[in-house]
């Protein structure tokens, strides 16, 4: 699948200096000739006022490969160009005394998919997200498409993973030109399937279950820092609720901007149609399709706010349509699940560990239970949180690991002491964790009480949160930039705003709109700000509120909220 540039900016990556990345863009631009600049590069994307640089995935493995390799340099020569199959803790004493092992010490074969082996005191493990989350009306289109659907027709309906855009061709030559693409989802990877097909002369639909969401971030960003990490350590044992924080904190199918302004001059160019709060809820393959080639017929029912004249909270109309599409795409997302990972799948087999929502129960350190193996990366989560697969999650998981691999320490030998199926508890109870996934992140609710009086408009209009926002500050800066954006209000206008800020810390807003009250509340601001000279401004044309939060200080603020 073709993909956007790396969701987050150049600021985050794994390593400690935050500025590492443009030193080094820098330093590769000092070896072209002079007056090369950075931009020159094209290392990376929207680097513009607007939005933030972004680095492509080519750029990101250079400079990782690059770093590493500068840090330790002995390693270049200590890569195996291989696929590991298995990691097996070796127990037999025999075979201990042969490899020059202690009885009482530990040690793992690893093997390889050319069936050599290596054996070492310890391995690391970096789970990946592996299993697809295939939607239910797409599994039982294919089950009952299976004998009448035939190659290539069969993998019309497919799973972004499965997607390798480079076989439709280039764009001034492509077999998707002229067809029809649905694109399922409403995340990064479904804005990078919608943008590669339009590109290649496709029509392009996008259908989304909810309302299209922009973060820069798919995490809450204080699970980085200590805030979040205590909330996670506060749940002590009680690893379900570890796992539902983690969902709560991961914002699922959201946009940074440059996935969103990608769409935007998509719509704009009438190559893109995006429909929101709309579901499939059956598909079926028509093979006498209008161009006699064949057609996926999708079932879409859509819901929409209705006339609130009886009902203002309630009321809602829902529609029902038919789509055609000679594609169909699903980026819904996909788990990290412990039975599709081919190392782990095998260790719960003869290590059982405990499983929580398809994620294993590791300890502190990060050891699987009885074994000297430490997992990182996606398959950490609860023991790291929501970030544990993403790049500012990969410094805190080598931070454990790092601390783990000290082979003498007290930690890392009790972990490993831990005979086979000690822990074992048995699956935890999470029968549906798409079920889960959506009670964790509920849509985000008002206060019960505001200070913020708007008793005067009635209490007929519904109270909604306004949830897309985005803010910027920057070093040297006086003012703090938030840029709330509303669905369409054509009556926006600056008499229909309130705001307040209460003790220099707190800001609530309310915007009066046509059919909504739309509500913005930040309990705690990250710092001090100066009331007086805070205001805000109406884009009406863009609808959009711009408020401006006066700092004490030209420090930059690392968060919005404190």
């Amino acid at each position: 699948m073709e993909t956007l540039p790396l969701r987050e900016s150049r600021n985050v990556h794994p390593f400690e200096k935050p500025s590492l990345f443009l030193e080094w863009a820098e330093a590769l631009a000092k070896t072209k000739p002079k007056g090369t600049t950075v931009e020159d590069l094209n290392l990376f994307v929207s680097s513009t006022k607007e939005l933030v640089p972004l680095a492509t995935t080519s750029t990101y493995l250079q400079f990782t490969k690059d770093t590493i390799s500068k840090s330790v340099p002995e390693l270049e020569n200590a890569i195996i160009n291989d696929t590991v199959t298995s990691v097996t803790p070796i127990e037999d004493a025999k075979e201990k005394q042969a490899l020059g092992i202690q009885t009482n010490g530990a040690a793992v074969r690893i093997t390889m998919r050319s069936g050599n082996s290596i054996v070492a005191r310890a391995a690391v493990h970096c789970a990946v997200r592996q299993a697809a989350r295939i939607p239910e009306w797409a599994t039982g289109a294919l089950a009952a498409a299976a004998t009448t659907v035939k190659p290539p027709n069969a993998g019309r309906l497919a799973h972004a993973k499965d997607v390798d855009i480079r076989t439709f061709g280039t764009k001034d030559d492509s077999s998707l030109r002229g067809k029809t693409v649905v694109v399922v989802g409403g995340g990064m990877a479904a804005a990078a399937l919608c943008a590669a097909a339009a590109r290649r002369g496709a029509s392009v639909t996008l259908v989304h279950r909810g309302v299209l969401q922009r973060s820069e971030q798919e995490a809450d960003v204080a699970f980085v820092g200590p805030k979040g990490r205590m909330q996670l350590r506060a749940c002590g044992a009680d690893y379900t609720k570890r796992l539902r924080l983690c969902l709560r904190a991961r914002k699922h199918a959201s946009l940074n901007r440059y996935a969103w302004k990608n769409l935007q001059s998509l719509i704009k160019s009438q190559s893109l149609e995006i429909l929101q709060d709309t579901q499939v809820r059956a598909a079926r393959w028509d093979g006498d399709g209008s161009d006699g080639e064949g057609v996926w017929q999708l079932d879409v029912v859509t819901n929409q706010p209705g006339d609130e004249s009886n009902d203002a909270a309630t009321s809602t109309t829902t529609t029902t349509g038919t789509l055609s599409a000679h594609h169909v795409w699903l980026a819904t997302g996909r788990d990290l699940d412990v039975s599709s990972d081919p190392i782990l799948s095998k260790l719960t087999r003869s290590h059982p560990a405990r499983i929580v929502g398809r994620l294993p129960v590791l300890s502190h350190g990060l050891a699987w239970p009885g074994v000297p193996l430490l997992v990182a990366g996606a398959a950490a989560a609860l023991e790291i949180g929501p970030f544990a697969g993403l790049p500012q999650g990969q410094r805190l998981c080598a931070d454990a690991v790092v601390s783990s691999l000290n082979l003498e320490s007290e930690a890392f030998a009790s972990a490993i002491a831990a005979p086979a199926g000690s822990l074992y508890l048995g699956d935890d109870e999470v029968d549906d964790l798409e079920a889960l996934r959506l009670d964790a992140a509920p849509s985000p609710k008002l206060r019960d009480e505001s200070r913020v009086s708007v008793d005067d408009i009635g209490s007929s209009l519904p109270r909604r949160p306004i949830d897309v926002f985005e803010w910027a500050d920057d070093d040297g800066i006086h003012d703090i930039e938030v840029t709330l954006r509303l669905p369409e209000e054509p009556r926006m206008s600056r008499d229909r705003v309130r705001m307040q800020i209460r003790g220099e810390r707190e800001l609530e807003l309310w915007v009066i709109g046509e059919k909504a009250l739309w509500h913005f509340h930040v309990p705690r601001l990250y710092r001090e700000v100066i009331s007086v000279k805070s205001g805000f401004k109406v884009v009406t044309s863009a609808c959009k509120i711009v408020v401006f939060l006066r700092k004490t200080s030209t420090m930059p603020w690392r968060f919005l909220k404190g």
